[in-house]
């Protein structure tokens, strides 16, 4: 019983710091302002999901999110290559472009993907060396020592 009652606390904790989040500080996502324009004209967009660089102009930049559409960035190129991928704050205009108030390019994120698959597999590893699955139960089990 006792273990109800904290996964229950737990949870409700959980629930609540959800709600703080969305509450207090909602991050306002590229998607959600061109689904509503007139809604989100002035608001500042966070793109975390690092969008790529398209096109470089003079006055700015173009993005693509993945599965997204190309967007307008107006703001400074320098320092920006087509093709990187880019962590972008900006202000969102309802005629469908962004101004940029921060723009950094994520240097080696494609490494940084890969290396992070390294922790994985000897998780994975280590765990098919401690156990095994028994396919007639459908559950792991402890290997025999």
């Amino acid at each position: 019983m006792n273990r109800w009652i904290a996964v229950m606390l737990l949870a409700a904790g959980l629930t609540g710091l959800l709600y703080y989040g969305a509450a207090g500080n909602p991050w306002v996502m590229l998607h959600e302002a061109l689904a509503r324009p007139d809604e989100y004209d002035g608001r500042v967009i966070n793109l975390f999901v690092f969008p790529k660089i398209e096109r470089i102009h003079a006055d700015g930049f173009d993005i693509r999110e993945a599965n997204g559409h190309p967007i307008r960035v107006y703001g400074d190129p320098a320092g920006l290559r087509a093709g990187e991928y880019v962590g972008l704050n900006a202000v969102f205009r309802k005629e469908g472009y962004l101004v940029a108030l921060e723009a950094s390019v994520s240097e080696r994120r494609r490494y940084k993907v890969f290396l992070s698959l390294f922790p994985v597999a000897v998780v994975g590893f280590l765990f098919m060396r401690t156990f095994r699955f028994n396919f007639r139960k459908m559950q792991f089990e402890a290997r025999d020592a």
